[in-house]
C-alpha cells in the first residue's frame, strides 16, 4: 500500500475529492510551496465548524503586527477539526506533501476580523513542522479583502506573489521556514472574516492542543 492511498481511510467529513489518492499525489507534485486544497471539507461539516466558530468567545488582540479577534482553542472546543488534524492517515499525507513529519502537537486559534482588521508580514515559528488555515467565510469575494498574501521581502517592501480566500471549507497547506513571509490584507467587507489556524508542533516543545 502507498502513503497516498490512506486518503481513502480519511473520514467523512472531508469532501470525497480528498479521499482520493490521486488528488494527494498531484497536490505534492505542484511546484508552489503554498499548497491549496479547494473544498476540502465536505458542505455540512464545514457549515457545522463555522457555527461552532460563531460560538466562540473572543479576545481583541491590537499589536504593532495585528488587528484581529482571537481565541486559543481547548482541546473540548470544535473537537470535529482538531481531532481531525492530530488522526494518523491526514498527518502522514500532509507530511508527505509538505516533504516532513506532521507531529501530533497541536495549536490552533480561531479568527475573526471586521472592516479594517488585518495581520501585518510574518513568517511563522520556528517550532511548527505545518500550518494550516480553513476558511470559515461563505460567499467571500476578492472585493471583501482579508487573503493570505504570500511572497517576498525586500527591503521595508513585500512583494505579493500568491493570494488564499477563506472560502467556507478550503484549506491551505504550507511548512513554516524563515522565509515563509505571509500577511492576512486587510478586511475591506462589513461581512466578518471567520478562520481556523493551526500548528503540528512536537509535545515535548510543551505545545499541544489547547496551549500557546
Amino acid at each position: 500500500m502507498t502513503r497516498w492511498s490512506l486518503a481513502a481511510e480519511l473520514p467523512s467529513l472531508i469532501a470525497p475529492a480528498w479521499r482520493d489518492a490521486d488528488r494527494w499525489q498531484r497536490l505534492a507534485a505542484e511546484p508552489s510551496r503554498y499548497r491549496m486544497l479547494p473544498g476540502f471539507l465536505a458542505a455540512g461539516a464545514a457549515q457545522e465548524i463555522h457555527e461552532a466558530v460563531l460560538a466562540l468567545p473572543m479576545a481583541r488582540l491590537t499589536t504593532v503586527l495585528l488587528d484581529a479577534d482571537r481565541h486559543l482553542l481547548a482541546a473540548t472546543e470544535v473537537p470535529r477539526w482538531l481531532d481531525l488534524l492530530q488522526i494518523e492517515p491526514l498527518r502522514a499525507l500532509v507530511g508527505d506533501v509538505l516533504r516532513r513529519e506532521m507531529p501530533p502537537g497541536l495549536v490552533v486559534n480561531a479568527w475573526r476580523l471586521h472592516r479594517g482588521d488585518h495581520m501585518g508580514v510574518h513568517p511563522d515559528g520556528p517550532l511548527y513542522r505545518g500550518t494550516i488555515s480553513l476558511g470559515l467565510c461563505p460567499a467571500w469575494t476578492p472585493a471583501d479583502g482579508g487573503a493570505i498574501a504570500f511572497g517576498d521581502k525586500a527591503g521595508d517592501d513585500f512583494i505579493v506573489t500568491e493570494r488564499w480566500y477563506p472560502h467556507l471549507g478550503d484549506v491551505c497547506l504550507f511548512a513554516p521556514e524563515v522565509d515563509t513571509w505571509h500577511c492576512v490584507e486587510r478586511v475591506h467587507s462589513d461581512v466578518v472574516r471567520h478562520s481556523l489556524t493551526g500548528w503540528w508542533t512536537e509535545p515535548a516543545d510543551g505545545l499541544t492542543r489547547g496551549r500557546d
